[in-house]
This record gives structure tokens, sequence and C-alpha cells, in this order.
């Protein structure tokens, strides 16, 4: 008997196909805490190096968030959504992935 081993992968639509962006299969190593912070330093410096304040990124982002809640993501004190996380990747023109990517 064998096993398979599964992969834990979230997939991004590009052009109508389908491709993994963020691979979750060590996620067991990795602390929730540690991704959330990761995320957060993804989101600030992607901000940063488009010159946004988080004023300014709040403006961009089409639905209700506030710059409290940006400051906590960038923080990783909070646990925003996926849609949370698309939306503000749409308002910083970037693919979703490279706010996710844990590198």
């Amino acid at each position: 008997m064998f096993h398979k081993t599964s992969k834990l992968v979230i997939y991004d639509i590009n052009y109508g196909k389908y491709k993994p962006f963020l691979d979750l299969s060590n996620m067991a190593s990795v602390e929730k805490s540690e991704i959330l912070k990761k995320i957060g330093e993804n989101v600030k410096r992607i901000r940063v190096e488009k010159g946004l304040t988080q004023v300014d990124l709040v403006g961009k982002i089409e639905a209700r968030i506030d710059t409290t809640n940006i400051s906590r993501i960038e923080k990783g004190r909070t646990n925003a959504t996926i849609h949370t996380l698309f939306r503000i990747s749409q308002a910083l023109e970037v693919p979703l992935s490279e706010i996710c990517t844990l590198d």
C-alpha cells in the first residue's frame, strides 16, 4: 500500500488558466504569526515602493477599509481575509501572489 502525498496550494486565475501561486505544503512548520507578519511586510514593502501612504492605499481600495486595518495587516496583527488581500493587491496593481509570497 502506498500513500499519496497531498499538497495544499492556492491557485490564481490568469487569462482563464489556473496556476499555483502559493504552496502551503510546508505550512505545518511555519507559525501562523510568521505568515501574517510576512504578508504584512510584503504589503508595506510594495506600498512604500509605490510611494503610497496608508491613507493613499485606503483611497485606492474600492471597499470599506480604514487605515487602522491596513496598519494591523502590515504589522501582522490581524488575519486579513483573502478577499481583503485581493482588494489590496488590486489597489497596489500587483498580483495577489506577490503579496502572499512567503519567500
